[in-house]
């Protein structure tokens, strides 16, 4: 039997009030990456310093049964406006890619981010494909809100806003 490779990709943005380099760092210390993508339990970073390419990381999710599992990231490309990091999972690596690119441009004081995501898949019919990019997109949408707050000085997600995005569908980012 022949498995083809499918793809689907996304995107979303926001303006952080900070610079850019501030909003680098939410984007790969282990510690800061745990708090703003939502339904991440944990960060570990595997052999490498953080901020260099080829930086491995451990992304772990809860065990619910809408937890992506465990995923391990690989820095491909990082400069002071761009973080490409490739995904792929603890299980089944030969079966899903996902690249996530992270554009910053400084716009005065404050830092445009523009965070792309494209997925591959082996064997998996494309109307399935389909199916989680919605709940995908709200989840990143929700994430960079919360990286938006974080990073621009607030200490904590407000109470509503930790419960309303406890029901995502989580993802790497």
């Amino acid at each position: 039997m022949r498995y083809e490779w499918g793809e689907y990709a996304f995107d979303g943005g926001v303006t952080v009030e900070c610079p850019s380099a501030d909003v680098l760092r939410w984007l790969v210390m282990p510690d800061l990456m745990s708090r703003w993508i939502a339904g991440l339990d944990a960060v570990t970073l595997i052999d490498s310093q953080p901020d260099v390419v080829g930086a491995r990381t451990r992304l772990d999710y809860g065990g619910g049964a809408r937890s992506p599992g465990t995923f391990h990231g690989e820095v491909v490309e990082l400069s002071d406006q761009v973080l490409v990091r490739c995904y792929r999972p603890a299980f089944g690596q030969d079966k899903y890619e996902r690249t996530v690119r992270y554009d910053l441009r400084a716009i005065g004081a404050a830092t445009a981010l523009r965070c792309s995501v494209q997925t591959r898949l082996l064997g998996v019919p494309a109307v399935l494909r389909r199916l989680p990019q919605r709940n995908e997109q709200v989840h990143l949408n929700r994430s960079l809100e919360r990286l938006r707050s974080l990073a621009g000085g607030r200490q904590q997600l407000p109470l509503l806003r930790r419960i309303r995005d406890s029901g995502l569908q989580s993802q790497p980012l």
